[in-house]
């Protein structure tokens, strides 16, 4: 939590990168685990001895941490929806603009988002361009189901078993709305640069 509080802003994102990258080989080298992530679940059936002690207490420090979210949520809240708003905006005036799903646009609702999706038919290249501005490894659900380190397969899902959701899955984006305040004017920036360079 330290490290990317400190490092996953986008003036250190690369510095980050490196760091990652490091550490993943220094784990190799000693067969260690560089992080934890309850990875032993992510397979069917699941393994009889795990890694890891299941189930565990919520450390003290995590629920400290989650009233002070609690506390700050208000403007979070405030934040998001902003950001959401200019990213849309945006989106609306690029070529781009009749993938926007029409449920942002959807005056009944009041979307607080974590992120900002849509499926795109030119992800991958978008993706290229946006990676330098975000993680784009961190763009979630690329598959009907995910997690799976041994494979769909591992959790008995099998291709075109849900073809409408791969079809998705494969063109998929969807951008942080959850920054570092005082970024937001940098990744709109990189948004629409990205958009720009997609559509000519």
């Amino acid at each position: 939590m330290l490290f990317e509080r400190k490092y996953y802003a986008p003036n250190r994102y690369p510095h980050a990168k490196i760091y990652n990258y490091v550490r993943e080989m220094w784990a190799r080298i000693r067969g260690a685990q560089s992080t934890v992530f309850l990875e032993d679940n992510y397979s069917w059936p699941s393994p009889g001895k795990k890694k890891y002690p299941y189930p565990a207490a919520m450390p003290a420090f995590l629920a400290m941490l989650g009233l002070f979210e609690l506390e700050r949520w208000g403007e979070q809240k405030k934040r998001r929806k902003e950001l959401l708003h200019c990213l849309i905006e945006k989106f609306g005036h690029s070529s781009c603009s009749t993938y926007l799903p029409a449920v942002y646009n959807d005056s009944a609702r009041d979307v607080v988002p974590l992120r900002f999706v849509f499926s795109y038919a030119g992800s991958d290249q978008l993706l290229q361009k946006l990676n330098k501005y975000i993680d784009v490894n961190w763009i979630w659900f690329r598959q009907p189901v995910t997690c799976a380190i041994e494979g769909l397969e591992s959790l008995q899902y099998f291709g075109n078993s849900c073809p409408v959701s791969e079809e998705i899955c494969s063109s998929i984006v969807n951008l942080p709305c959850n920054v570092v305040e005082g970024w937001e004017p940098w990744l709109l920036t990189g948004f629409d640069k990205a958009l720009t360079q997609c559509s000519k």
